[in-house]
């Protein structure tokens, strides 16, 4: 997994089934701290980090996905309480913020 942050080391990362849906679990713990308006994301140490929940939004409702062909997006729980929501972008609409 790569996090478009300057000097943020690529992380491995495997998909877990649970009760709730899909999650990304990455194999280094990652925080996502709030700074100037903005969040930066950092390497917890051991123990630390937050799951990231794979999501559709059905009606206006997120919901869990358990099918690994929906997997579009996912919500990460930063460490001020929010819900920071990631979404699949086409690949042409990314750029490479390490540069």
């Amino acid at each position: 997994m790569d996090i478009l942050q300057k000097n943020f080391p690529r992380i491995g990362f495997d998909l877990e089934r649970h009760k709730t849906g899909i999650i990304l679990a990455a194999q280094a713990p990652i925080v996502a701290d709030p700074v100037n308006g903005r969040y930066v994301y950092r390497i917890a140490r051991l123990g630390g980090g937050w799951f990231l929940d794979f999501f559709k939004t059905v009606n206006g409702h997120r919901r869990g996905v358990f099918d690994e062909h929906e997997l579009s997006g996912f919500t990460m729980l930063a460490s001020d309480g929010n819900y920071l929501p990631y979404e699949k972008a086409p690949i042409e609409s990314c750029q490479d913020a390490r540069s």
